[in-house]
């Protein structure tokens, strides 16, 4: 169990009704503190990274997704959800050399669990953009730049990395159109709990009955590729736009306050839809059941208010 300032965590999860009330908030800075502990506490990621590899100072390590973004449950150990690593640098052998000595690390218990197929980004390769996921930009996540923690290396290169991804948004029609496409499939399924893949529809949840479903063997994830990529994708595509660095910020909520600050319902509307999340890969992690059965309008009151602000605040790109 995960404490932070008397607040168990997990215990308030799993104990709490499905409900909006202010323990949402206070649910989702406790998980967040606990993911920066990790990465950055006494004996976190950042630590032991640099003690085994302080010779090595021509690469920049990051982590992404959902450790990058402080939003991991905190429950997530092992193998269920490995720790996703990008290494940034100069040239292919160095990256290499770093991934196995990472992988031997994480092996000997000294990281936490970590996904073997990490990613490098070679800086000043235009044939391999940053923006491209191992370099296509066809499918782009520039997200995996802009909200990534540094955990190891000089921060030159970090910024370095993120300044390519800027340019590249305005010179590469591909990884405008792949960001593009992604916020307006995850927009239409947060409007229709829906989403097809392969010709076969999947359904996520409903709206008119409150449910909301979860099988990853099938692809199922509940509240994920709704409001919760829709509401991260609009911040990327916005942050890309306009240039905006928002401070430094990968957390989902503090980067939307400090784009745009006063947005309470949107932050509280995630803020639900995340802790639901959370409890269902709990309960799959557990060989339960992880159908969730809340109001209809308690639903809605997650998706309509991330859907009105990414209409609000849409650039006229979009």
């Amino acid at each position: 169990m995960v404490e932070y300032a008397g607040l168990p965590a997990l215990q308030q999860i799993l104990h709490t009704p499905q409900t909006l009330d202010e323990s949402v908030a206070d649910y989702y800075f406790a998980v967040e503190r606990s993911n920066f502990l990790r990465l950055f506490g006494e004996n976190g990621v950042s630590k032991v990274l640099i003690d085994y590899l302080a010779d090595r100072q021509d690469v920049t390590i990051l982590v992404p997704g959902s450790d990058g973004k402080l939003e991991k449950g905190p429950f997530l150990k092992g193998m269920y959800s490995p720790m996703e690593v990008v290494v940034i640098c100069n040239e292919i052998g160095t990256f290499e050399e770093t991934r196995d000595s990472i992988i031997d690390l994480a092996r000997d218990g000294g990281l936490p669990s970590t996904d073997d197929r990490m990613e490098h980004k070679v800086l000043a390769q235009p044939r391999a953009p940053l923006s491209g996921y191992k370099g296509e930009t066809r499918h782009s996540w520039p997200d995996r730049i802009l909200n990534s923690k540094l955990v190891f290396g000089p921060a030159e290169l970090f910024e370095q990395a993120q300044d390519q991804v800027f340019q590249e948004w305005r010179s590469i029609g591909d990884v405008r159109s792949s960001v593009k496409g992604y916020l307006k499939q995850f927009v239409a399924t947060t409007r229709t709990g829906e989403v097809t893949r392969r010709g076969e529809t999947h359904r996520h949840f409903d709206l008119d009955t409150g449910e909301i479903f979860y099988d990853e063997n099938n692809y199922v994830l509940g509240l994920k590729y709704g409001p919760i990529r829709a509401l991260q994708v609009f911040l990327a595509k916005y942050q890309l736009e306009t240039g905006a660095r928002a401070q430094g910020e990968t957390n989902t909520v503090r980067k939307l306050l400090t784009l745009f600050p006063g947005e309470d319902e949107v932050a509280l509307a995630y803020q639900m839809a995340l802790r639901i999340y959370h409890w269902q890969q709990f309960e799959t992690k557990n060989g339960k059941p992880a159908y969730v059965q809340i109001k209809s309008q308690e639903l809605r009151s997650i998706t309509r208010p991330i859907l009105d602000f990414i209409q609000r605040k849409s650039t006229k790109s979009a």
